[in-house]
This record gives structure tokens, sequence and C-alpha cells, in this order.
């Protein structure tokens, strides 16, 4: 079993045990290129991001751009060209011998248009697409040069496709579903009918939402019961509701009456199950609500009581019971004797039993400065959180506004359930039990500083701009500083310091201790460090001087020396690469073939003894190893 990551080869897995197989988390060999979402199987081989490895042990066999495998054969276009290649089989070596299989051209086809991206081969035909909508299907399989058999238009990107049933589905981007078909017919289209609910809430979902608060979160619901209780909670609330119920047919039945509203996995999602024994994930609900009574014998009764428990989020999750009069002390006193570790139980009129998680878990500690406290102390108090580790949550928000890694913004503060993260011009705090956000401020500016890609020290060197406790996170902005209420964002209160000349200073370094909010202010001014060299020092070769270089080649013996004569070596501008619109000799052949480039400068200096520092200033991704005079000098 193979499992995607992001820049990395997949990782391997036996599918009958579960046994971890590899997982060559640094493997980049064919650039930036490498990884993605899609993988191929084919005989000893797998296909992913393009490039092919070996099944058995994951290493890299063949690099190359994007391309479409179908059982013994790989598909690519290019130019208006479609090329297609023969995968390699066991033991094929290239011409070297050297066990590096290459593919073998089979054809290659003029196509106009041509598919920027095949999507699937069914039968003798390939199928692809371009962004501008357009659907194509090339016959690969007749006697003569491959050709367009015909093409079609959609509304948007084309996304993915599928075949069944001798027609042709398509996905766009854009989320709409196309349907081809063999003969050319009038299109039906089907709108997206949304009914139109009716809302209202009854006596039972007041009470609810009075006794126990929940607004928002995950509420749980055991057993359909009432399916209108479940609605109204919905509809009434900003929670999303999951129904568990062992009916199979009322929960079918349930899913198509919400899904006809236009709710069915956005507010509402309803599972077949045991609702006392459904695995719930640990600390997910800000409410659970029972339809269905607990199980009348004793050990049963704490069986459920204990799972219902597990799945209460912890800083006051609520789970309501509904209790025949007479049975809700005896009820109260079992769930005492219990011990459950945070747990409040009360009996309310009407017949409910209400359970509550109050405080935080036993054992967990909190994160709340830029080294974990004010002491800078990089400890966390924790004692929850350790191997073996296991998933609690996978999503949350998109982290598209969120600082890039590169510059080095402050780390994430965690406390009171809560996760804090900074962006570029705003501060957000994420549910740390189920990833969904809590709330997100607009604060113009906040991350300006380390919103590059330039490998800087960041709040490594100078600190954080934010402290983060369970009653306040306090926020610099260049004027003042605020107090923002944890739960919700808003400001609750702005320090501002006093300076001369009517003139407020700069906020800097900012830290909690006890009750004391501690600051340091102006001078406030940070410094790469290339303005303090410039100032004290003389260029010995200019930032975007021309260079000799070596590209796609391994250099040869003593490069590194004064005296090399470079033969078929190339003169560029610094610098070098082929990302990020930032390089000065771009180097468009390097993604997927080759890692390294080479590059050396001779310079002069006239009396070398007089020489008291030499600085070496580079702007660097991935890496670099520096030779001055055949001898490195920095890695």
């Amino acid at each position: 079993m193979l499992v995607s990551g992001g820049r990395t080869v997949p990782a391997a897995y036996d599918r009958n045990t579960g046994e971890f197989l590899y997982y060559h988390v640094a493997s980049r060999q064919f650039g930036n290129n490498a990884g993605g979402y899609e993988v191929t199987t084919a005989g000893g081989w797998f296909a992913n991001g393009g490039a092919i490895y070996d099944l058995d042990s994951g290493k890299g066999l063949i690099g190359g751009g994007r391309k479409f495998f179908s059982r013994d054969t790989a598909y690519s276009c290019t130019n208006k060209t479609l090329v297609a290649q023969l995968l390699p089989t066991v033991g094929l070596t290239d011409d070297k011998g050297n066990g590096r299989p290459a593919l073998r051209e089979l054809w290659r086809a003029q196509l106009d248009p041509t598919p920027e991206r095949i999507f699937l081969r069914a039968g003798g035909r390939l199928y692809g697409g371009r962004n501008d909508g357009t659907i194509m299907a090339v016959d690969v399989a007749r006697q003569g040069a491959p050709a367009l058999s015909w093409q079609g238009k959609v509304q948007g990107e084309p996304w993915s496709m599928l075949a069944a049933g001798g027609k042709l589905f398509v996905v766009t981007r854009e989320g709409s579903l196309y349907c081809f078909g063999g003969k050319k017919v009038a299109p039906k289209t089907h709108p997206n009918i949304i009914k139109e609910f009716k809302r209202r809430i009854s006596k039972e979902a007041d009470v609810i939402f009075q006794r126990t608060g929940a607004t928002d979160g995950y509420c749980i619901v055991l057993g359909l019961g009432s399916e209108r209780l479940a609605e109204e909670i919905a509809w009434s609330s900003s929670l999303l509701v999951i129904i568990v119920d062992p009916d199979a047919k009322k929960v079918n039945a349930f899913r198509r009456r919400m899904n006809d509203y236009g709710r069915y996995g956005r507010k509402v999602m309803a599972y077949t199950g045991d609702p006392f024994a459904f695995p719930f994930p640990p600390y997910i609900a800000s409410l659970i609500v029972s339809q269905k009574p607990l199980p009348e014998e004793p050990g049963a009764t704490r069986t459920s009581i204990e799972h219902v428990f597990n799945a209460l989020r912890p800083y006051g999750g609520m789970a309501i019971f509904n209790t025949p009069e007479g049975k809700q002390e005896a009820l109260a006193a079992l769930v005492r004797g219990m011990r459950l570790p945070g747990a409040k139980v009360e009996t309310a009129n009407g017949g409910q039993t209400v359970l509550k998680r109050v405080g935080p878990l036993p054992g967990s500690g909190a994160w709340t400065h830029q080294y974990a406290d004010a002491g800078n102390t990089v400890v966390s108090k924790d004692k929850l959180v350790r191997a073996p580790l296991g998933l609690l949550w996978f999503g949350g928000p998109s982290n598209d506004a969120v600082l890039p890694r590169h510059g080095h913004g402050p780390s994430p503060q965690v406390v009171g359930g809560r996760l804090f993260i900074e962006g570029a011009d705003m501060l957000r705090a994420v549910d740390v039990y189920t990833g969904r956000l809590l709330w997100e401020k607009e604060l113009p500016g906040i991350g300006k500083f380390y919103d590059n890609t330039g490998h800087q020290p960041g709040a490594n060197e100078i600190g954080s701009n934010y402290v983060s406790l369970a009653d306040g996170v306090y926020v610099m902005s260049p004027r003042s500083c605020l107090r923002l209420d944890p739960a919700t964002g808003e400001t609750l209160k702005e320090f501002t310091l006093q300076g001369n000349n009517g003139q407020a200073p700069r906020w800097g370094f900012i830290t909690i201790w006890q009750d004391k909010l501690i600051a340091t202010s102006s001078p406030i001014k940070v410094s790469t460090g290339t303005d303090k060299l410039a100032e004290r020092m003389t260029p010995l070769i200019s930032e975007h001087a021309e260079w000799q270089y070596l590209a796609g080649a391994d250099a040869q013996e003593g490069w590194t020396r004064p005296s090399f004569e470079p033969r078929g070596w190339r003169t560029g501008a610094a610098g070098f690469g082929y990302a990020d619109n930032d390089d000065r000799t771009v180097l468009g052949d390097m993604p997927g073939k080759y890692s390294a480039v080479y590059v050396r400068k001779l310079f002069n200096v006239d009396d070398a003894m007089k020489v008291a520092k030499l600085a070496l200033m580079v702007s660097y991704d991935d890496a670099f190893i520096a030779y001055l005079n055949g001898e490195e000098v920095a890695r």
C-alpha cells in the first residue's frame, strides 16, 4: 500500500499486515517535481510526480515531467506533441550498464489542439483536457498515427475523469459534473435544486440551548428519535450535528432528506451504528444529546457513560441524557463514583441529567511564548502527548494566509484548548481538539518582517511579537500592544508607552511574568546583517556579477582551485536557479533532471595579509558548499 506525501516519495506499507516498509522523506533526487498525490503502480515499478521508482525499495529510477501511466506505457504531452514510451522491465540497464533503466519511445504524434493533461485510458482511447475547458479523445489503437477522435467543451477547468458504461464523466475544478456518451444528443441539465427548510425551534431544543449555552463546534446526537430535534439544533445554531442510529433505513432516509435541503455534509451528517459504542474521535463534541436511553444494566451503563465522556471536548463539553423521573439521582451517583477526570454531573427539571467535562485534560500543558514560557525554557510541561503518537484530526482552515516557513515567524502557541498562529496580516485561533477555525482577526502588517522566503533567523533571533495566556492574547503593533479575547479575538484593552517629545516609542520584545506585562521599547530596528557589513567592508564581488557555471553534469576534479581551466563551462549573472522569479541565470532544464549546479568566480586581493575579515553573503535554497582556493570554508 502506497501513501502519498508532499514533495516526498510515497510511504509503503505491507497491505496484509500494515508493516511499515519505507518512507524516503528526504528523497528529492528529481527536484521539486518529486511527490504529489497521484500514484500509479506498474509491475515492479510505481510512478509518482512524473518519476518512476522501484516498488520494492522506493529508489528513484527515472525522472521526468508530468506523465500518465497505463499498464506498460507512459504518455506525455509537450509542444503539440503526444509521446508514448514503453516502461522498463526488470533488469533493464542504460547504455552504460549501470542499472538505471530508461523509457523507450514507441511513437510520437503531432496533435492540434494537444491535451495539457491525460486523465485516463479506456479501450483504445486516451482522454485528456485543457485548462480552457476543452475535452478530447485520442485514438491510439487504430492503424497509423494516433489522432483526435472527438473533442467537446465544459465550463471550467477539467479536474478528474471517469469512464464507465460507455460514458465519460468529467468533474471540473469549479464543481460541475458532465457526462459524455457515444451518440450526439441534446444535453440534459440537472440543476441542484435546494428545498426550503421551514425553520422553527421546539421547546426541547430551546431548553437544551439555554441549559448548555452551546452555540458552535460539533454536536453528537445519539439516536435519531425525533428527527426534528437534530434538525432544529443544526438550523438554529452554528453547531455541526453528527447523528448515529442503528437503523440503516432511517439513516439513509434522513440523509436523502437533508441532502434535498442542501445541508447534508455541511451542517448534518448521519452514520449507522450503536450510538453508545460508535468510534467517535476523542474530545470532539461541544454538545452530546442522547435521544436513546442509556442501557439499564449497571455495567453497560458505566461503559456507555465512559464512551460518551471520552468524546466530550475539554473546557466545557456537555452531554444531556433523558432520564426517567426517580432515576436521576441514581445515575448522578453512579457518575460521581466513576471519578472521571474533570467530570461534573447535575440533575435538571424535565428528567434530564447533564454531564460536563470541566477544565483541561489532567497532565496537559501550555506553550504560551516563543520558547514555551517567560523563562524561554523550550520545555513543554505536557505529560500526555508522547510516543507512540496517533492522529487526532486532519485538515482545518487553509494555511494560505499563514506565514511562510523560511521567514521563521513566531512559533504557534497553545493554551486553553486553543492554538494561536500568525499570518502576514492576521492572527488566527484554532481548536486544538478538532482543528476547526475559532476566529481570525485582521491585524495589518503584523507579520510583515517574517513574510518572505529568504531564509532569515526571524523570531528565533528577535523574539515573538505575541504572547498567549488563558485570559488574553497580547499582540504587538508598532505603536501599541493589544490584549485580545482568546475566545473571540475581540480587543479587550490597548496598552501604549509614554515617549519624549510627544512621540510614542515602538514596542519591541514582550513577555508575561505572573501578572506583569514586560516589554522593551525604542529604539527597535531589525537587521538581516547585510546592511551593517556593507557599511564596514569593501565588496570584492558585486551582487549580480558574472560567474562561470556548470549545470547538468558533474564538475571535473580540481574545479575549486584558481588554476582550474573551466572547459565547457558557461558564463552567467548571479543568481542561478529556476524558481520564485529571482534568478538572473534561469536553468529551465533543471527540474526533474539534476539537482546540483557548480559556480566559480576568480577575484584578486592586493594585500591579503592586511585583510582582517572576509565575509560571504549568499541567498540560497536549499543547500550549498563554498570553497576558497580549493578549501571548504562554509556549508
